[in-house]
């Protein structure tokens, strides 16, 4: 695929995709004999993952590391990073769930 194919399938700008791998956080993307990306199927799942963190405000440091880590083959600190960003997540959902009852309750003043 190329870039504004992988845009659309994945949502995510263009701009943003030559940007990734500006930083080198996505793995490096073949190209065509005139320069063109050739993205493979792996890339647009690492971008999807990418996209849904950034979605849930990881930081771009943070997956830039997480990327650096896997590259190196270092399991364990992966899964250490995953584990913690799944326990963050499970903390603003009870955050956001707490909100959520407090926004019904005052809805149903209005009732």
């Amino acid at each position: 695929m190329n870039i504004s194919e992988v845009s659309k399938a994945v949502g995510v700008p263009q701009e943003t995709l030559r940007y990734y791998e500006k930083i080198a956080i996505l793995p490096k993307i073949d190209r065509s004999k005139g320069g063109l990306r050739k993205y493979k199927q792996s890339d647009l799942e690492w971008i999807s993952f990418v996209k849904t963190m950034r979605t849930v405000g990881t930081p771009i440091d943070s997956l830039k590391e997480y990327y650096d880590c896997c590259n190196k083959g270092n399991i364990s600190e992966c899964k250490a990073f995953i584990e913690f960003q799944k326990n963050e997540l499970e903390l603003k959902r009870n955050e956001i769930e707490t909100a959520l009852t407090i926004l019904n309750e005052k809805i149903k003043i209005y009732e």
